[in-house]
C-alpha cells in the first residue's frame, strides 16, 4: 500500500513538472513573437469622420473617415456601433479597407441601427485594424448622435 502511494505522488510530481515546463514554453514563444513590434504601431491611427456632437440619420448614406497618423496600420476590417455606455449595439461592415500608399481610408455605407436600439441616441464606432508587424489595434470613434 505503502508503495502505491509513493508512486502516485511520484506520478503527480512528474505531471506537475511537465505542466510547469510546457506552460513556460508557450509563455516564451509569446514573448518571441512580440519582440520587434513597435510599441506605438498604433500611433495616430483613428476616426476623422464623424466628428464629436456630429448627428447622423438613421437610413441615409454616411461617411467614415479614418487615419493612418504615424501607426502601422495597412487595413480596417470592420466597423461596429456602441451606445455611449460602450454596450454593443450591431456591426455595420466587416469587408476589409486599406490605406494604401495613402494616409485615409473612406467607406460610404448606409447607416443602418437596429430597430431595438432607442432613437435619437448618442454612439461611437469601434473598428479593429492590423499591419504587418502583428498585433492588432481598435479605435473608438468620438460620441455622436444618430437620429430617426
Amino acid at each position: 500500500m505503502n508503495t502505491v502511494i509513493k508512486f502516485n505522488s511520484f506520478i503527480s510530481i512528474l505531471l506537475l513538472f511537465s505542466l510547469f515546463t510546457l506552460f513556460n514554453e508557450v509563455t516564451a514563444l509569446a514573448i518571441q513573437n512580440r519582440a520587434g513590434v513597435p510599441e506605438n504601431f498604433c500611433d495616430g491611427f483613428g476616426f476623422t469622420t464623424p466628428k464629436a456632437g456630429a448627428e447622423l440619420i438613421n437610413g441615409t448614406e454616411t461617411n467614415v473617415v479614418w487615419t493612418k497618423g504615424k501607426s502601422l496600420v495597412t487595413e480596417i476590417y470592420d466597423l461596429e456601433l456602441f451606445n455611449e455606455n460602450g454596450d454593443f449595439v450591431s456591426s455595420l461592415w466587416d469587408k476589409g479597407i486599406s490605406f494604401g500608399s495613402g494616409e485615409e481610408a473612406l467607406l460610404s455605407l448606409t447607416l443602418e441601427v437596429p430597430s431595438s436600439a432607442t432613437l435619437p441616441g448618442k454612439f461611437m464606432f469601434r473598428s479593429w485594424a492590423t499591419h504587418d508587424g502583428g498585433p492588432d489595434c481598435f479605435r473608438l470613434s468620438e460620441v455622436f448622435t444618430i437620429n430617426p
